[in-house]
């Protein structure tokens, strides 16, 4: 059983209805999971056993007014353990960043915009150890300090090794 969870009062939205879809090819093409009331800020997920290593979850209110992929990978490959909250609103709170890795290394996280921009890098070149959990944080401010407009970015956590993973985050103030 796996919670999907979210913040209604911070998605600053007047639709009433999540439409939680998930695609196995790619993205390519998505199948429902669940329709729920908004409000109710998580839905409990039956996860099968037999999805495939990678697989994209979407979150949709019901005028499209916003949407989220997020693509997980199971496995040992994983090592983005949570990314919260997402939607992110900087100015209300920080976003949290939780994960583990499987051998020692030096991890670097960035936050690139749609653009494939460099907006800001909040942790860069630390030593982690293997197997512990290690939680990070973001502010949302770029670079330059102003705080990021609304819209889609992408957090990269990368180790030393060259592996790295790609999660994606919405901020809306």
């Amino acid at each position: 059983m796996r919670t999907l969870a979210w913040n209604y009062e911070q998605l600053n939205t007047t639709d009433s209805t999540l439409n939680i879809s998930i695609s196995i090819d790619g993205g390519l093409t998505f199948a429902q999971l669940a329709i729920l009331p908004l409000k109710n800020n998580e839905h409990k997920w039956n996860m099968p056993s037999n999805l495939p290593e990678e697989y994209t979850l979407r979150f949709c209110t019901q005028d499209g007014c916003i949407r989220t992929d997020t693509t997980l990978i199971r496995g040992n490959k994983e090592i983005l353990n949570s990314v919260s909250p997402n939607p992110f609103n900087p100015i209300l709170s920080q976003l949290e960043i939780v994960y583990k890795i499987a051998y020692d290394a030096q991890v670097t996280i960035k936050v690139l915009d749609a653009a494939n921009n460099l907006v800001a890098t909040p942790i860069f070149d630390q030593r982690r150890v293997a197997n512990n959990t290690y939680c990070d944080f973001w502010n949302g401010l770029r670079e330059d300090g102003s705080y990021c407009d609304n819209g889609i970015y992408y957090l990269i956590i990368e180790l030393s090794n060259g592996e790295r993973q790609v999660y994606p985050l919405f901020i809306k103030k």
